[in-house]
């Protein structure tokens, strides 16, 4: 007989009300909507608890089944914890560690192993661990050995561990569902969770077979797989209790199964916080504090000491202060004048549509807005390995390089705007500095890759520009070096940096293998910035996560552009190439090749200099930008007020 009390029929329209007043607040406040639905079905749970608790166990079942996939998740949020002050670094670490324990492990952990101990004592004890756990332990092997990331042990450091982490963790998934599959119902529903994770997995080219399903199984989604499992689960909970209650029977025989799924979930968050602990002390192993270690170190003369050079005119002072580029070993690309990538581009406008290329390019947009309307691109020219982008690594004998250059003066008209609201910085070089030279590198194309996780990662784009910055002071001795670094960068105050060996006014400048990027020491293996450039998590995390999984940003010392083989090209925002409105090459992308080709992330390709941040408000820029460091390490962003980057 079903329940016809007056509580319940009180329920039923109090549930009906929140319904109906959900499904109007839902268009006008969502979080309304769920505070109003959570609120109801709270006091129906409250009211009737024994009913809900007796519902509700397939349910709790699964969750209980599914709690040890997230302790990979765990060992994340714990080495996430670097990116934190000390005191959080310990609430985190403490606060996850309890909850691995005493939630997901400890209510197991006895059960598991009486579990596994009584498989031990049966007949056939001897088939289950002489063939499953060596099928196990071959077919992570064979995904470890499969992965892409050719090279040395030591090149590839925690990428090896994380490549053990995903057969583990998928392992952990079979395993678990075999346990939580104790009636017929419950087998569909660990069958549709093994389904969910196989779909994912071949949606990210993890496994093979992604291709073929989008082709021949569209509707067969990772989407639509994950609302029949939660269409069963719901099915579980309000439908009959034969349909998913337990038989003990075979509950008993595959409780070690699910024994043998928590083990395999502890080894993938083990091996994983092996690959973090791998990131972490690789951080600090390959972090040098020399650009040249091939060569006597070379020490900036102290600023203090540096003869006043208030009367040279701006190609005087570039000349002074020019630094000597350093080349990764295997680096394609140096910097070049514009003009070769300008005579083989198109020139597209606004709307992408071909234009006549003019000679000299575009100074201005048509029609009202004034902002970037143009875009040159190489036709065809998708890969640093094509013809077009002419890549060829730097002649040892004729190591030249363009730089175009500019100079600002707090005390002119030209250059005053650069200077104004001093007052906001916090920082003394910025308070210090008078006179800006800034020298900008234009590279052909860009393309760095690397093997990780899962697959080779790749992002490339043509055209690069990249920059470094020196502070003077009124009396133009140096204060600070800026070095750019993708969407942000770097500062040193002078005395902090290197120097060519035997002149020590020129700074000596690390350039990433394939980015371009500028790096205060060589060397090195670094976090690239531009994993957080978009925001949304620590730096710190990014930069451990970064680490652990095989992105990094490489410098070595190569071949070096001397500062004497730079060429200076004086750079003008009424002259080309500063004076072209618009962006360089085809857009920025970067890829992850694996089973599949799938393009991670679409962005603009860069943009003139005059467009950009770092000449449009320099010292707003590199003492304030939040992807900008400062020697202390810390993120930048510590302006008095509000600077506009536009």
């Amino acid at each position: 007989m079903p329940d016809k009390s007056p509580s319940v029929k009180l329920s039923a329209v109090f549930l009906g009300l929140a319904a109906v007043g959900a499904g109007v607040l839902v268009y006008r406040w969502p979080p309304g909507a769920a505070v109003i639905a959570g609120a109801a079905l709270a006091v129906i749970a409250a009211r009737h608890w024994n009913q809900v608790v007796r519902h509700t166990e397939p349910l709790r079942g699964f969750v209980r089944a599914a709690l040890p996939l997230l302790l990979p998740l765990v060992v994340v949020g714990a080495a996430g914890a670097i990116a934190f002050r000390w005191w959080a670094q310990l609430l985190i670490v403490f606060g996850l560690g309890v909850f691995a324990w005493r939630v997901i492990v400890a209510p197991e952990w006895r059960p598991a192993l009486e579990a596994l101990a009584t498989r031990l004592s049966k007949p056939l004890a001897a088939p289950f661990w002489t063939l499953g756990i060596p099928i196990l332990a071959a077919v992570t092997v064979f995904f470890v050995l499969i992965r892409p990331g050719a090279g040395p042990f030591e090149d590839r450091g925690g990428l090896v561990l994380l490549y053990a982490t995903i057969p583990l963790w998928i392992e952990a998934v079979a395993l678990r569902a075999l346990g939580y599959a104790t009636s017929w119902l419950r087998v569909a529903i660990g069958l549709l969770l093994i389904a969910v994770v196989a779909r994912g997995a071949a949606a990210l080219g993890i496994i093979p077979g992604g291709d073929w399903l989008d082709a021949n199984l569209a509707w067969l989604a990772t989407g639509n797989l994950a609302i029949a499992l939660a269409a069963l689960l719901l099915l579980a909970v309000v439908g009959p209790g034969a349909w998913s209650a337990a038989e003990p029977a075979r509950a008993e025989r595959l409780r070690p199964f699910a024994a043998l799924g928590l083990v395999a979930a502890i080894f993938a968050a083990l091996i994983l916080g092996g690959a973090a602990l791998d990131g972490a002390i690789s951080a600090r192993a390959h972090t040098a504090q020399r650009v040249d270690s091939g060569r006597p170190a070379g020490k900036p003369v102290p600023a203090e000491k540096v003869a006043p050079a208030a009367g040279l005119n701006g190609r005087q002072l570039a000349a002074r202060y020019a630094p000597e580029l350093v080349l990764a070993k295997g680096e394609q690309w140096r910097p070049i004048p514009v003009d070769s990538f300008v005579a083989d581009a198109k020139l597209y406008n606004r709307a992408g549509r071909l234009v006549p290329h003019p000679n000299p390019l575009p100074d201005h947009c048509p029609g009202p807005k004034n902002a970037g309307c143009f875009k040159l691109v190489l036709p065809n020219c998708d890969s640093g390995e094509d013809k077009c982008a002419q890549g060829y690594a730097p002649d040892p004998a004729h190591p030249q390089g363009t730089a175009y250059f500019r100079v600002l003066r707090e005390q002119t008209k030209h250059g005053s705007y650069a200077f104004a609201g001093n007052d906001r910085f916090t920082d003394g070089a910025a308070r210090d500095t008078s006179i800006l030279i800034q020298y900008w590198f234009f590279y052909r194309y860009d393309e760095w890759k690397r093997p990780i996780l899962s697959g080779t990662l790749t992002q490339r784009h043509q055209a690069d520009w990249e920059a470094v910055t020196i502070g003077l002071s009124d009396a133009a001795t140096p204060v600070f070096l800026g070095y750019s670094e993708h969407c942000g960068g770097t500062w040193r105050n002078w005395n902090q940096i290197e120097t060519a060996p035997g002149s020590p006014l020129h700074p000596l400048v690390a350039v990433a293998l394939g980015s371009h990027a500028n790096y205060v020491s060589s060397d090195e293996r670094r976090s690239p910035n531009w994993a957080s450039c978009g925001g949304g998590l620590p730096k710190g995390f990014l930069t451990l996560l970064s680490y652990a999984s095989n992105i990094r940003d490489e410098t070595s010392f190569g071949t070096d552009i001397p500062y004497r083989d730079l060429n200076l090209i004086r750079a003008s925002v009424r002259e080309p190439p500063m004076s072209f409105p618009g962006t360089w090459g085809a857009n920025d992308s970067t890829t992850l090749v694996n089973e599949r080709t799938q393009v991670l992330k679409q962005g603009s390709a860069p943009a003139t200099p005059t467009y950009q941040p770092l000449w449009q408000d320099p010292l707003a820029t590199i003492f304030c930008g939040a992807n900008w460091s400062p020697p202390s390490g810390d993120n930048g962003g510590r302006c008095k007020t509000p600077v506009p980057t536009g």
